[in-house]
């Protein structure tokens, strides 16, 4: 069995342009979703990415699954991040809120993590909207309309690549543990 915490599976935010070291498997468009997997150099399995971009066409957002959660990765070319910087945030679908941290990854991305437990993926994949409020005073809002509609080409791309857990077929606490 895998190792489940060395694998990280997009359906949060990894930037589907700044992966340009790994190979790429498309799982087809969906509307503004694109479902790609990624593998190494040599071919080894990666992850499971669902992105889009936003509708400035400038950030991007994907979102990812690994063992502790799901993960938001937020992307623009224009920035120009110190790395590792940590900001408070306040993320909300629709009506529903969470909070948690978000860590610059490199200079032009930001990532984000939210458990398992709390029903971020569920809104996720039936929300509208997504809005996230940084503690510098910033934000950004995107629309999730047709993520839905994506998560069956998601969730074969997951099932094709063998991943351990899989929580959208297996639900939290499912599933193989790392």
């Amino acid at each position: 069995m895998r190792k489940t915490a060395c694998i990280v599976v997009a359906l949060v935010v990894i930037p589907l342009g700044s992966l340009s070291a790994m190979e790429e498997r498309s799982y087809g468009r969906i509307g503004q979703w694109e479902v790609i997997a990624y593998y190494n150099e040599v071919g080894v399995f990666s992850h499971c990415a669902l992105g889009m971009a936003s509708r400035s066409k400038q950030e991007n957002l994907t979102l990812t699954l690994g063992a502790q959660g799901y993960f938001v990765f937020l992307d623009n070319p224009e920035w120009a991040l110190p790395l590792d910087d940590r900001y408070r945030v306040q993320a909300s679908i629709d009506q529903q809120i969470w909070q948690s941290s978000a860590t610059v990854y490199s200079p032009t991305g930001v990532s984000m993590a939210f458990p398992w437990n709390v029903g971020f993926g569920a809104a996720f994949a039936s929300g509208s909207d997504m809005s996230v409020r940084f503690s510098n005073g910033r934000s950004w809002t995107v629309a999730l309309r047709g993520s839905n509609a994506a998560m069956p080409s998601f969730l074969k791309c997951l099932n094709e690549n063998k991943i351990d857990r899989n929580p959208m077929r297996d639900g939290p606490g499912n599933g193989a543990q790392n």
